[in-house]
């Protein structure tokens, strides 16, 4: 039971999940826009490099699936919004991880470095503005004092 996903402003995740069901759906895709039934839908029809855009786009959203056992990008935003596990102390450590994970793609394909630095950039400003924020730094401390406890 396949269905294409669409992207969700607030969970910045969805997008990848979005990508990857259209990747698997491409033929569908391509033929329900190439029917007769919706001529004036044709023009979304994606070519063979847009496709090949969007699967760039996908190994860079889920880069870090080759690097384990770090979560990120995708999981990152998991990570981050758990309901039962403080996570404001994963906040700093998951910024940086996410970083260096993009970065080293960025350095690996080149050619892909001008889609993955607008990303860093923004990394790079969020970095900033939490790191001047006690409470971040508070809770990395806490939750050491928690984990030291408990063993």
């Amino acid at each position: 039971d396949l269905q294409l996903l669409h992207d969700i402003n607030i969970h910045w995740s969805s997008t990848l999940l979005m990508i990857e069901h259209a990747i698997l759906l491409c033929a569908a895709i391509d033929r329900f826009l190439d029917s007769c039934d919706f001529p004036e839908l044709k023009k979304y029809k994606l070519n063979d490099v847009e496709w090949q855009a969007l699967n760039v786009f996908k190994d860079i959203l889920s880069a870090c699936r080759s690097f384990k056992p770090c979560d990120v990008p995708h999981a990152f935003q998991q990570k981050l919004s758990s309901e039962k596990t403080p996570t404001l102390c994963d906040s700093i450590p998951s910024f940086e991880a996410m970083s260096r994970v993009w970065q080293q793609q960025a350095d690996k394909y080149p050619d892909r470095a001008a889609v993955i630095q607008p990303g860093l950039d923004k990394l790079e400003a969020y970095h900033a503005h939490i790191s001047c924020v006690p409470a971040y730094v508070l809770t990395m401390g806490e939750s050491l004092k928690i984990f030291r406890c408990k063993v």
